[in-house]
């Protein structure tokens, strides 16, 4: 079965170079699909099929991806979040046991999460009972079938920035097509890395989930953690408010324009490289 990989990133130019080349290197006979939004600092290749699209509305800019997608005419199309890594044995489960023809999206019920900064790992149980059907967002597999009903486009015409997973899953069960869950342990391990900066803070999945003290992201993906982790600033020197110099042209600064910033907002400009320290 030819599988296409795709995912949408925004800014995080490093973490987005190592989850890339993870891919690269472990699944080279499927296709690789990468959106950014015009504005990303980043120059990721990896043999990977790099495109621009703005990043307002996200529910459009995802469609443009799965349109993409269906230019290298594969037979399902698997989406990640741009800090997702999932583990072959995954990949090679839905080889496996999902087809073309599928008239419903395969996911995965449970989760785990990596924290990146502090190195903790939580196990997530999935979601409340209420969508206990639907699939977490990073894995989920489309089929070509189902794809084709919805015109490539499984977020119609929302003009949506949150909340994708859910409003995706209510337009395609509208279509007729349904959601289908799998557990880890009977399909293989996925991992979502939580950096600083991200739309979902790390504590905010406890509440069906629980830290777990065995490091399995460490023994899964040794080399790619090391690799981020070797990224990170450290944090030490954010305290409070710092002083920075702009690396880059960004909107009213120019680069090489210095100011006072809050510590916290700091960090993450570094960790993308638009400032650094003075």
């Amino acid at each position: 079965m030819k599988l296409a990989i795709l995912t949408c990133t925004f800014k995080r130019p490093e973490l987005n170079e190592i989850v890339h080349k993870y891919y690269a290197d472990n699944f080279e006979n499927c296709v690789l699909i990468s959106v950014g939004a015009f504005n990303d600092y980043q120059n990721i290749n990896y043999l990977w099929n790099n495109y621009t699209f703005q990043n307002e509305p996200l529910a459009q800019k995802f469609n443009f991806a799965f349109e993409r997608a269906k230019t290298f005419n594969p037979d399902a199309v698997i989406l990640i979040g741009s800090a997702d890594l999932l583990s072959k044995e995954l990949v090679e489960y839905y080889q496996k046991n999902y087809s073309s023809d599928a008239d419903y999206v395969l996911g995965l019920k449970d989760l785990y999460l990596y924290e990146i900064s502090t190195r903790r790992t939580m196990f997530w149980h999935g979601f409340p009972p209420a969508y206990a059907d639907q699939p977490v967002g990073g894995g989920r597999i489309f089929s070509r079938k189902l794809l084709d009903k919805i015109n490539w486009r499984p977020y119609a015409n929302m003009t949506i920035n949150r909340g994708l997973d859910n409003n995706s899953s209510i337009y395609m069960k509208a279509k007729g097509i349904g959601m289908q869950t799998v557990l880890m342990q009977d399909s293989g391990i996925a991992v979502g890395l939580k950096p600083f900066q991200t739309l979902n803070k790390f504590e905010t999945w406890l509440y069906n989930g629980e830290l777990i003290e065995i490091n399995l992201m460490q023994n899964k993906f040794p080399d790619y953690l090391d690799a981020i982790h070797k990224t990170e600033p450290d944090e030490s020197k954010f305290k409070g408010t710092v002083m920075v110099r702009f690396l880059k042209d960004l909107e009213e600064f120019r680069d090489g324009t210095e100011m006072a910033m809050d510590g916290m907002t700091a960090l993450g400009l570094v960790r993308n490289k638009i400032i650094e320290l003075v």
